[in-house]
């Protein structure tokens, strides 16, 4: 027996209905909380009003140039190469990468170019993902020049980002990037082993390189903060393995009274390290890039840190891949490869 269709009077009054209670289940989500981060990662933690858990996101190099601008002016949405992974990074305490791309009020968009510029209007991109630090400090901050590198300092800092690792001058580019978060401060400090721009006494560029500069600039303040984070623009490309130097410096930073050393520049992951009571992440590889090309650099993650009572707790590894629309986005198959790369047996490193 066939069903009779419902009159057409009632189908009037329950499309309505239905909508409006979509809308309504729809906004109830969207006021939930987002999943938490590693949900494992953090459930046994005594809660204690006192001691509360911080997250600290670490990711690797950002470049918003060449196509993937082009496929976020596509899409019609400048912050489109966040938008599969912004569980992490705009829900984080406190959220970092390296900048591989600065902004130029007359930037060259030439799309092979490799001389990255952004627009100011790609700016928000930064902001909807979250960040609350960036590097400034690689071998491409010479792509926009003094004036560049100050204007990108003013918009940044407009946008409530902190830039490290770069200046007006000398003095400045050797200024921490100082985070606040309750009782948490982070202090954040940048170098670029593979210059382009180092700053002088009254010029704009990034922080000098040097063991030395590091040092003192560690020694300064220590004492003030919580925790020191040294971000180091260094090492081989495309070496899966960090190189003598990297090594170097790297320990150095930590025996210098640095609790962090996040590195990038070789675009692909290189080993997690403990060292003398710090964490050495040797190359946190590429977080947003259009090297498609390279299924290494393709294949990356982000490392969230877990911090109480201003000590490394535990770090917990996001691993990562970015798509055909330079998106990074929670990795599946390459799971277990990624973490390989990492030197680490699981996604979670007790600290």
């Amino acid at each position: 027996m066939m069903k009779r269709p419902l009159p057409f009077w009632i189908s009037l009054v329950l499309l309505p209905v239905a909508a409006a209670l979509l809308w309504l289940a729809l906004d109830y989500v969207a006021e939930q909380e987002l999943p938490a981060r590693g949900l494992v990662g953090y459930a046994d933690f005594t809660p204690s009003e006192e001691l509360r858990v911080y997250s600290l996101v670490l990711c690797g190099d950002v470049m918003l140039a060449r196509k993937v601008r082009k496929v976020a002016e596509l899409r019609n949405d400048p912050a489109w190469a966040f938008r599969r992974n912004l569980f992490l990074t705009a829900t984080a305490d406190i959220a970092f990468a390296n900048l591989e791309s600065l902004f130029k009020e007359n930037p060259n968009l030439r799309p092979d170019h490799l001389s990255f510029q952004l627009k100011e209007e790609q700016l928000p991109a930064l902001q909807v993902a979250g960040f609350d630090v960036l590097s400034l400090a690689n071998n491409h901050t010479s792509n926009v020049g003094r004036d560049g590198v100050a204007f990108s300092l003013d918009i940044l800092r407009q946008a409530g980002i902190e830039p490290c690792g770069a200046g007006r001058d000398l003095d400045e580019a050797h200024q921490p990037a100082i985070i606040r978060r309750d009782d948490l401060t982070v202090a954040f400090l940048a170098y670029a082993g593979a210059s382009s721009l180092t700053a002088g006494a009254n010029s704009a560029g990034h922080s000098a390189w040097g063991m030395g500069y590091l040092r003192e600039d560690v020694a300064a303040v220590r004492d003030e903060v919580d925790l020191v984070v040294v971000s180091l623009h260094l090492g081989s490309e495309y070496a899966p393995q960090p190189n003598a130097i990297q090594v170097s410096f790297a320990r150095g930073a930590i025996d210098a009274g640095a609790d962090i050393v996040a590195g990038h520049h070789p675009h692909v992951l290189e080993p997690i390290e403990l060292y003398n009571g710090g964490l050495i992440c040797y190359s946190l590889g590429n977080y947003v890039f259009d090297q498609e090309w390279n299924y290494d650099a393709q294949q990356t993650a982000a490392i969230e840190v877990l911090i109480r009572g201003g000590e490394l707790q535990r770090a917990l590894i996001h691993p990562l891949t970015i798509n055909l629309d330079y998106q990074p986005e929670p990795a599946n198959a390459s799971a277990g490869e990624i973490l390989q790369r990492l030197g680490v047996d699981g996604t979670r490193l007790e600290l």
